[in-house]
């Protein structure tokens, strides 16, 4: 469902060229991974947001049978570049404040990676803030709460 072999064979033809980049796997059953090179595979953690300040950017390749991944949410808060396949709610998690792409496309799984490891330093800050202003205005606490309060006076 997560689409960890699709990540892995698309990040494994990236690093061939940009030897320095390390993925960081985070989540049940990635630690079956660690024997890999430029992987850190941690497995399943309490304390991500600890985790997200060591990159630059959040990638999600789910083929299926997602919702709203609070994940990416949490990813652009931290001033991650949103990369995710266009499962779910992440397109509109998304919007154009990162790169969505078709499930199961390895090829541009590899051109989104490509396309965010060759970004500047300059470049990566810019699309970063557009991300996390995206999640403050668009997935916050109060906007939440109005809808659920919505929600509920609909049915009453």
């Amino acid at each position: 469902m997560k689409g960890y072999s699709l990540l892995l064979k698309s990040f494994s033809e990236v690093v061939k060229k940009n030897n320095k980049l390390k993925l960081v796997l985070i989540g049940k059953g990635t630690e079956r991974y660690r024997n890999h090179d430029n992987i850190i595979a941690l497995g399943m953690i309490s304390n991500i947001e600890k985790y997200y300040s060591m990159a630059d950017f959040i990638i999600l390749t789910s083929l299926f049978g997602e919702g709203f991944s609070n994940v990416l949410v949490e990813g652009m808060l931290s001033r991650l570049i949103p990369i995710a396949s266009d499962v779910g709610d992440n397109k509109l998690i998304i919007g154009k404040a990162g790169i969505t792409f078709p499930a199961n496309n390895i090829k541009l799984i590899i051109d989104s990676l490509e396309k965010t490891a060759n970004m500047k330093s300059n470049t990566i800050k810019v699309v970063s803030n557009k991300a996390l202003l995206r999640a403050k205005n668009k997935f916050n606490i109060k906007k939440m709460l109005i809808s659920y309060k919505n929600i509920y006076q609909a049915f009453v």
